[in-house]
Formats: structure tokens, C-alpha cells, sequence
């Protein structure tokens, strides 16, 4: 059953809400059987004025649900086009910026998961939300942005200084997100700003497994322009693949696919190789130096080799397919 005031919100009732809180604001904070306030359901809907004049008369911003939420999670989690203006309310009523819920998300978790806009999130920066606070998954706001395929949002959260190279539990940082799900523009923007691809994520894939095993024709072709360095294409994962073997294993592969996965991993090899050969020339985080590559015959002779081995289909069989990496990867609820 919903108190009075949740009535009058939700629409269940024809009272007049300021006229009710003039009678009485005993019943302000009451809470529904989920723990929710009026002012948490005011802020989901969007109803801006029923958020102010709660606040007006008294309402507490920072009341917890029974799993956490507070009416600022509610509002970063809405998207109605007066949910900024709520969440601006809120804040100068005092809301936590930095509260976490039982998943030990913040607002500005949920904004950069479930938003277009970047100025969305302007109120919450503003207010001193932590950019790089880790929820229950240990993954951050610009994780969720990347995952969710936020470009706007994840540029923004860049320029305020989050940080690219937190990864989660499973060892994704934002660049393993983008290349997973192939969101391009994500990884564009990941990519001009210096970010390593050397590590690995859960069974020791590294970010060629991902490549091979996910990656689409422009997302190989993204990558194949970009930092490469610090990768071994004969290198396996736990499960005893290496990238290639992954990428032999998928389904439906078309030739302009072949053409653009050859190119990369000729690339990573090919750097792989002449780093090995030369530590010092490595630099992590720069774009290619044509003028500082191998000559264009080695990189030639390195495609031409790996896709006569494609051809001649000698590779050694692994089994019925790969395991899917990162299975237990999960999606945020909601």
C-alpha cells in the first residue's frame, strides 16, 4: 500500500500535494514497501515541480531505498527531459553525490550507463562526483560508458580526468569493452587518447583474442591504424588458443573479414617481432611512425605466410570452438 503523499505523486490521488504538506509534513520521508520515498518516485517520473516543492518543505534527499537508491540514483537514471533540473534540485538540497547503493553504484554510474547527453552529467561533476569509484563489478563510470557505447559521454568523463586504465573484475578496461561489443566511435576516441592494449582480462586473453574472437571489419581495421605493441599473435590463452585460432573458429566469416583480421595480425606481429629485436624503440601509447616501421616487403611476407597457412588449413584442431571469453562478463540490471 503507498502512503498518502506516494498516492497524490504516482497520480492515484487528486489531492493537491502542496496543500497536503501544508496540513502536515509528518509523513514527509514515509516509504512504500520498497523503501522509496514520494521524492524518489517524483524523481523518477521527471515531475520537477513535486521534487521541489518536497524539497521545499523538508523532504530528505539522502533517504535509502531497501537496496540503496537514493532520489539522486533515481533522477541519474531517468530520462526525462527535466531529469538534470531534478538532479541540480537535489544536489542544493544537499543530496550525496558520492552515495552508493547495494551494488555500490553512484549516480554518476547510472547517468554515464543510461545517458546520451554529457551535460547530463555537468551537475554531478560539478557537485565533486568521483570519477573513478569502482561498483560491486569494479567497473567505473567510463567502463559503463564504454560498454553501453556512450561516445559523448565517455569523451566527457575523459576530459574531466577519469581514468582509462581501471580495469573490472575481469580485467576489461574501457579499450576490451569497446573492441568486445565494437563500438567505433568509443574506440576512436580510446585510441587517440594513448591507451595501452598490453594487458590481459579473464583466461588470459589479451586484446588480440578479443579482436579475433569478436571484433568486426572496421573495429580490426581501427585497431590495425593504432597501437599495437606489446602483443604476441602465438601467444595462448588458458584455454590453450591463440588469436588465430579463435578467429578460424567463428562463424560466417566473409573474405573482406579475412582480408582485415590478416592485416592486423600482421601488424601485431610484425611490431611484436621488431620490438623484441629493438626494446628501446618501444613506446607504449604512440600512434605508428610509418617512417619508423618495418620495410613494407617484411610486412607483405608476414601476411602472405599467415594466409597461406589459412589456405592450406594446417593449423592444429583445438576442439569443437573456443569458449567464449569472458562468459561470466556480466551487463549491468537496469
Amino acid at each position: 500500500m503507498f502512503p498518502a503523499l506516494h498516492k497524490i505523486i504516482l497520480g492515484l490521488s487528486s489531492i493537491n500535494l502542496q496543500q497536503q504538506l501544508e496540513l502536515s509534513t509528518s509523513t514527509i520521508d514515509d516509504k512504500d514497501s520498497n523503501g522509496r520515498t514520494a521524492l524518489s518516485w517524483s524523481a523518477t517520473r521527471g515531475d520537477a515541480e513535486a521534487v521541489k516543492t518536497l524539497l521545499s518543505y523538508g523532504a530528505n534527499p539522502n533517504e535509502c531505498s531497501h537496496r540503496g537508491e537514493t532520489s539522486l540514483h533515481w533522477a541519474a537514471r531517468s530520462i526525462t527531459k527535466r531529469s538534470g533540473e531534478i538532479m541540480e534540485a537535489l544536489l542544493k538540497s544537499g543530496a550525496n553525490v558520492n552515495q552508493m547503493d547495494c551494488w555500490k553504484r553512484t549516480a554518476l554510474i547510472y547517468a554515464s550507463c543510461d545517458q546520451e547527453d554529457p551535460a547530463f552529467l555537468r551537475p554531478l561533476i560539478d557537485a565533486g562526483a568521483n570519477l573513478n569509484m569502482r561498483d560491486c563489478h569494479d567497473r567505473t563510470a567510463l567502463g559503463y560508458a564504454a560498454k553501453r557505447g556512450r561516445a559523448r559521454v565517455l569523451e566527457f568523463l575523459l576530459s574531466c580526468g577519469a581514468d582509462a586504465s581501471i580495469p573490472d573484475a575481469w580485467g576489461y578496461t574501457p579499450l576490451f569493452e569497446g573492441v568486445q561489443q565494437n563500438h567505433h566511435q568509443v574506440l576512436q576516441i580510446l585510441l587517440q587518447c594513448n591507451q595501452g592494449s598490453d594487458s590481459r582480462v579473464i583466461g588470459r586473453n589479451s586484446i588480440a583474442h578479443l579482436v579475433s574472437k569478436y571484433g568486426d571489419v572496421k573495429t580490426m581495421r581501427l585497431l590495425t591504424n593504432e597501437n599495437v605493441m606489446g602483443l604476441d599473435i602465438h601467444e595462448r590463452n588458458d584455454d590453450g588458443f591463440t588469436p588465430q585460432d579463435l578467429f578460424l573458429e567463428r562463424n560466417h566469416l566473409t573474405g573482406e573479414l579475412e582480408e582485415a583480421f590478416q592485416s592486423y595480425i600482421g601488424l601485431v606481429d610484425t611490431r611484436f617481432r621488431r620490438d623484441s629485436e629493438n626494446p628501446d624503440r618501444l613506446l607504449l601509447g604512440n600512434c605508428i611512425d610509418q617512417s619508423d616501421s618495418e620495410s613494407v616487403d617484411e610486412f607483405s611476407d608476414t601476411l602472405e605466410y599467415q594466409d597461406a597457412q589459412l589456405r592450406l588449413g594446417d593449423m592444429e584442431d583445438n576442439g569443437s570452438g573456443a569458449e567464449k571469453i569472458g562468459e561470466n562478463h556480466a551487463l549491468m540490471v537496469g
